[in-house]
This record gives C-alpha cells, structure tokens and sequence, in this order.
C-alpha cells in the first residue's frame, strides 16, 4: 500500500514539471512574436494615444533580444499619415516642430505647415479692430511727406494691431472709407497712431513713426490727390505741364525740410523710427515686426498672416506710368537738395539716415 501511494505521488509531480514546462514555452513563444505598433492618435488632441507602453515593451524586447523592434510598411505609413493630419489641422497653428520617436529610435520631424486662412476667416479677424479707453496708449504720430504711403500703412497697422488709427485733418471721406479713427480726438492714446504731415502739439506726442519715400514718388502721388481730387485718382499728362506742376514741387520741397527739422528738433534716436516706402514694398513681415514692437504691443501672429495676406485698402491708387519725365533739370536740382539737406540734419542728430531710394 505504502509502495503504491508513493508511486502515485512520483507520477504527480512529474505531471507538475510537464506542467510547468508547458508554461514556459508558451510565454517564449509570445515574446518572440512581433507586437503590433500603433501610431499615435493626433486626431484627439485631448485624449492622445500613449506610446510609452509600446516604447517600455520595446526597449524590454530589445536588452533580452539585443536588437530593435521591427516595423512594417503599413505601420510607417500609418504613422506618416497620422502625422500629416495633424499638421494640416488646427493644430498647425502651434508654433514648434513636432517629433516622434519610433520604436527602433526612428526620429520623424513634421513641421507645421504656415497659416492659411480663408475668407471669412479673414474678415472675422483682420476686419474687427476697437478704440482703447482714454489714455490707453502713448500718443504715437504716424509722420509723412504727403503722397509717401501713409494712408496705406494706416490700414495696415489697423489689421496687424487690431486698433483704429487716428488723423489731425478729419477727413471725411476717409472716415467713410472705414478710417473710423479719423474724426476721434487725436490726443486722448485711443488710437494706435495719429497721421501728421507736420508735426503739431509735440508735447503731447511721446513717439514718431517716420514713413519715408522716394522723394520724386511723393511729389507724383500727391500731385495726383491735389489734382484729382481724391486718393484714388490719376491725372492727364497735361497737367503736368500747367505751373501747378512746379508749385507743388517747390511747396513739398519746403514742407520735406519742415518736417525733417521738427522730428530732428523734438525728438531722439530712442522715440523715432523710420519706416522706408520701398521696404514696406518688398519686406512687408519684418517691417510690421518692427513697427509692432516700436509700438510696444504684443504681436499676434495670425493678424500678421492675414495682413500680409490682404495688403491692400480701399484707397490704393493704381500705377500710371508717364510718357516723359516730368522733373525738368531746375525741379530736380531743387529736390535732391532737399534731399541732402535732410540726410545733413539726420546724420548730425544721431538719427537713422533717410535713404531715398
């Protein structure tokens, strides 16, 4: 009996190692499989996918196995996929590029895309701008030759800050044109900037914001406002050769020197900036950039995008080439002294030099 009972107890534990065994080569054979990778879920930006679990189980995989976690074709092109969905949504608006670590240290970079905004995205954002409470802002003088683009770079300096621009001349027609600024007091800091050809009440005025352009250009462009009676309007050639002509190149001349004296006479290197024409012309961005931060405001990106992407107003006068040149040899000795004469009185107040051209 006693034999029987320890024959029975031999052949139990040898099922017990069977057993055993058993377990064991079932749990290689799991880990020898390949795991299957899943790319990370973008679509749900609050509740995103972890890749931790996948990454811990590879980086286990790998010191037992000493090699890196394989993955096939249809899950790199899942996960590039994945990746550009998420740079062509909302998400694309976030600044900084986004990197993803595959299992076998693969690095994929996707970098947003820029901000392309649409229509009515454009007109909900770059179209809504407000007044600020009296005295919310410094008094900024937005200063210009006339006819050297400063209506023009009002209307962007309304979008890119997303606060009306004010005048000292209440032109109506402007403040039908939109210019809701243009018949608000200019010395209350309602508005960003106030548009001056001369430089009046500069006690009150705390910065200068210098909008330069070719001299010649300026001339021809007011000329054309004067003559035409309106910001949009082009005169006939034969006006040219009226004496209204040379009379208006001879009062700019006089109200260029003007004008240079009193920025060069009431204010410093650190309260004046001087904004080129030309550059607003072909670097548009940065120029905004700097204005933005003269103004000491901070800058909203997507205001930028919209802005460089509607540049023009409803004030834009369209290009007319003359057939002749109409600055006779005594009008163009006038202007480029007038010219000399300014950059003198810039370079001898530590100021930026006014280059012309």
């Amino acid at each position: 009996m006693v034999k029987d009972n320890l024959a029975g107890c031999k052949s139990a534990y040898v099922l017990l190692i069977y057993a055993a065994i058993a377990v064991v080569y079932a749990s290689l054979q799991l880990q020898t499989s390949t795991p299957v990778f899943r790319p990370p879920n973008f679509a749900n930006k609050l509740q995103p996918r972890p890749m931790r679990d996948s990454l811990d189980y590879g980086e286990r995989l790998a010191e037992t196995k000493n090699q890196s976690l394989p993955i096939n074709a249809t899950s790199v092109s899942s996960l590039t996929s994945a990746i550009r969905q998420y740079t062509g949504t909302a998400a694309e608006k976030r600044t900084g590029n986004i990197k993803i670590k595959t299992p076998d240290e693969t690095e994929i970079v996707a970098q947003p895309t820029r901000e392309s905004l649409n229509d009515t995205e454009m007109s909900s954002l770059c179209d809504k701008m407000r007044f600020m409470p009296e005295g919310g802002l410094p008094v900024v003088a937005l200063a210009s030759l006339p006819g050297s683009g400063n209506t023009w770079l009002r209307y962007l300096i309304e979008r890119v800050t997303g606060i009306y621009t004010g005048s000292i001349y209440k032109d109506t027609s402007l403040y039908r044109g939109g210019f809701k600024g243009e018949l608000k007091d200019p010395y209350t800091g309602q508005t960003v900037v106030v548009k001056m050809h001369e430089i009046q009440q500069p006690l009150k005025i705390e910065k200068v914001i210098f909008l330069t352009r070719d001299l010649y250009g300026a001339m021809m462009a007011d000329f054309n406002r004067r003559k035409g009676k309106g910001h949009t309007k082009v005169v006939n050639e034969s006006v040219y050769h009226t004496k209204a002509w040379p009379d208006c190149v001879k009062s700019m001349s006089r109200g260029w020197l003007a004008l240079v004296d009193q920025i060069t006479d009431k204010f410093t290197n650190e309260t004046v900036l001087v904004v080129r024409y030309q550059d607003l012309k072909t670097d548009l961005p940065n120029q905004l950039r700097r204005i933005v931060e003269f103004l000491g405001l901070p800058l909203d990106e997507k205001r930028l995008n919209c802005t460089i992407q509607r540049t023009e107003g409803n004030f834009h006068r369209p290009k007319h080439a003359l057939s002749f040149d109409p600055f006779r040899k005594p009008l163009k000795v006038m202007v480029e002294n007038a010219i000399k004469e300014a950059q003198i009185k810039f370079k001898t107040h530590n100021l930026p030099l006014v280059r012309m051209n």
